[in-house]
């Protein structure tokens, strides 16, 4: 009989041990997913496409320039700008010169940290329109290529997309 008492108090204390163990465990294992930060979205999670209204264009023709940015993950996407002045359209010539930036050279822009959250699913267009004019504000020359460098910001990595646009030779010249 006292064996059978010493076997009973032994089950039922390595019952209360093992729950106890289980209680703990379960317990370090809420804590440590709820520490765990939920999945932001990166580079990899947005499409971003750089397109004008045409390909070619007349001396003096606006052309019409669109960006857009699509969140295609199903977490949100923040994307980060350095400064107040946010994206930067480049236009450079074939040979690699930069001839006109938007936003102007001359814009103050504010030394702050700026971010804008994407939804998932969400899309973002931004439109800039060039007059053909150079950084002094004289014409750029026709019978040439341009590239149209956008810079949308930062998600990881920076966001850019490039276009190329053809303007034609002034009629006459």
């Amino acid at each position: 009989m006292k064996n059978e008492r010493l076997i009973v108090i032994l089950a039922v204390t390595i019952a209360a041990v093992a729950v106890s163990v289980a209680a703990i465990a379960a317990l370090a294992l809420s804590s440590l997913v709820a520490s765990i930060p939920p999945r932001t979205g990166t580079s990899d999670d947005v499409s971003f496409d750089v397109f004008t209204d045409k390909t070619e264009y007349a001396p003096g023709e606006v052309v019409h320039i669109t960006a857009v940015l699509h969140n295609n993950a199903s977490v949100p996407v923040t994307v980060t700008h350095g400064d107040s002045c946010g994206d930067r359209t480049f236009i450079e010539a074939a040979n690699g010169t930069i001839v006109w930036v938007d936003p102007p050279v001359e814009t103050n822009c504010l030394q702050v940290i700026v971010q804008t959250t994407l939804a998932p699913g969400e899309t973002r267009t931004s439109h800039v329109d060039w007059d053909q004019t150079d950084l002094a504000h004289g014409p750029v020359p026709g019978n040439q290529s341009y590239r149209i460098h956008y810079w949308a910001g930062v998600v990881n990595l920076s966001i850019e997309g490039d276009t190329w646009i053809h303007i034609r030779a002034a009629t006459g010249a």
